[in-house]
């Protein structure tokens, strides 16, 4: 089959056998006179016989948790013969546990094939937890057959797994602190925590403790202790010491920054003294539903108005899906997730009505404060009035200045004008107002009235 004017394919009736060598020879009055070949021989040889072990794991039942059994997918480059790959696969114990019964005989497993055999399921007999951790060895020998025949594997294949006791077959994967925004776009606090085997999220959250840590005071070393005292003799360095020292300190700067920030936090459960623990507030929490029943990833929505860490700990004892327990209690310090600064205009940000109350809220986040312009569409003209409003219903501030809310209401009297909030050098432009506002949101509340 021509491909184009310089290329000749030649599609086999049948598969390639593989790794084999062929040589093709062309006669000189194949091709007409004036096609013209860089050479009449060819020689090439098909790809070996190959077969490689992916996604072993230990399956369990979702319905019966009793029920687990080893899988994994066989992917072969040639069809072969059901009945060969039986006789080449092995599992083995490397530390001798007995996960099988005694009852289930060799080889402890079975297999189906997929499209044109070129895949291969296994599944294993029903295993049992051993006491103590080990190690399940799938091996599979060299001398494969393809069903063709002729060709065979050439090199051995093997892969592990970790099969875990009664007393590990549960555990506390990761935990870590994350935002997620709801329905209504409004982002929150949520805490995300990964467990090896599957368990309900309510019945974790059973276990489960959140404590916010007080803030860390930095500890004085010998070092800082005995500069303090020498600082007499400190003062007599020569001059050209205290200028590489200058230099030094210069290119340093940002790194002692960071080494002092991190000194300030909490970085792991060992470094939180008990009685510091006992003092910490305790936070509170609800569960996230999960689309699942039982699943191996949950989260937990938090609130909480300030920077530091959180002390998380998860109690022993409490038992994921199958009746594991977890053995050991679970402690991490995570960082208090912060909110995104931001500034909005709620609602729609349109067009005001003819009629009615013309007002537009704007609320902003995590910002100390704010600056407000407005501009006037020619040849309108405008004028514009500030007010505090103390307990006025047009301003919300909710929390500590560090995740704080805030709503400001302008009240306009023109349909046609736009405005421009500018926050930290970022604008957002809706369709509104007139001239210049500058607004401190530190204030109980800022309202601006245009009158045209």
């Amino acid at each position: 089959m021509w491909a184009n004017d310089k290329h000749l394919f030649f599609k086999p009736t049948e598969d390639w056998p593989a790794d084999q060598k062929f040589k093709v020879v062309f006669d000189k009055k194949f091709f007409p006179p004036h096609i013209k070949l860089e050479r009449l021989t060819y020689e090439f040889q098909t790809p070996p016989f190959q077969i490689a072990i992916k996604q072993l794991e230990l399956y369990q039942d979702p319905a019966n948790p009793t029920q687990r059994q080893i899988t994994a997918t066989l992917e072969l480059t040639h069809a072969v013969e059901p009945g060969e790959l039986d006789r080449h696969i092995q599992l083995e114990m490397i530390g001798g546990s007995a996960v099988f019964p005694p009852s289930d005989p060799v080889p402890h497993f079975t297999l189906t094939y997929g499209l044109h055999r070129r895949l291969a399921y296994l599944r294993s007999s029903n295993v049992t937890l051993p006491d103590k951790e080990d190690f399940m060895k799938l091996e599979l020998s060299k001398g494969v057959r393809t069903a063709q025949g002729g060709a065979l594997t050439r090199d051995a294949a093997d892969q592990k797994l970790l099969i875990p006791s009664n007393g590990t077959a549960f555990q506390i994967k990761s935990i870590e602190g994350n935002i997620a925004r709801n329905k209504n776009g409004e982002p929150e606090q949520v805490l995300i925590l990964n467990t090896t085997a599957d368990i309900s999220s309510s019945e974790l959250a059973k276990a489960i403790q959140i404590r916010l840590l007080p803030k860390r005071q930095a500890e004085k070393t010998e070092e800082s202790d005995s500069g303090s005292s020498n600082s007499g003799s400190a003062d007599q360095s020569d001059e050209t010491g205290e200028n590489r020292q200058s230099a030094e300190s210069e290119e340093d700067e940002v790194d002692d920054t960071t080494e002092s920030d991190n000194a300030r936090k909490w970085q792991s459960p060992t470094d939180v003294p008990d009685d510091v623990l006992e003092q910490a507030r305790r936070i509170e929490f609800t569960v996230v539903p999960s689309e699942r029943a039982q699943d191996r990833q949950h989260a937990f929505k938090i609130r909480v108005e300030s920077e530091g860490e959180l002390y998380v700990r998860v109690a022993k004892g409490v038992r994921a899906f199958g009746d594991y327990p977890l053995a050991e209690d679970y402690n991490a310090v995570v960082a208090v997730p912060q909110l995104p600064r931001e500034v909005q205009i709620e609602g729609q940000g349109g067009l005001l009505a003819l009629n009615g109350d013309r007002k537009l809220s704007i609320r902003s986040r995590a910002l100390p404060r704010s600056n407000l312009k407005s501009r006037a569409s020619p040849p309108l003209r405008s004028t514009i009035s500030l007010a505090r409003l103390k307990g006025s219903s047009k301003t919300r501030s909710s929390g500590r200045r560090g995740i704080s809310t805030r709503r400001t209401s302008l009240e306009l009297r023109s349909s046609n004008s736009r405005l421009r909030w500018k926050t930290n050098g970022r604008r957002i432009t809706r369709r509104l107002i007139s001239r210049s506002i500058s607004a401190n949101q530190r204030m109980a509340g800022v309202s601006a009235a245009f009158s045209f």
